[in-house]
């Protein structure tokens, strides 16, 4: 669970457009990060989560046309 800053890591393979989103589990948009072109490498991306209500949301993480949904949950 995340209490008010969301600290991501990840890495690419090769060079991408990488965003993010998160979601209200009904679906509505709450908080996207733009889409930056970046080069293969480790990455370290922090989201400000402190002004979400306490509950649970989908964070989507796009790279290129392929993307993943992860559940995160604000405390």
């Amino acid at each position: 669970p995340v209490e008010s800053m969301l600290n991501l890591k990840y890495e690419l393979k090769q060079d991408a457009k990488v965003s993010f989103e998160l979601y209200s589990i009904e679906g509505m948009p709450v908080k996207k990060i733009k889409a930056e072109s970046k080069t293969a490498g480790t990455y370290y991306e922090t989201i400000d989560c402190s002004n979400l209500q306490p509950k649970s949301y989908v964070l989507r993480i796009t790279e290129n046309e392929l993307f993943v949904n992860q559940i995160v949950i604000k405390k």
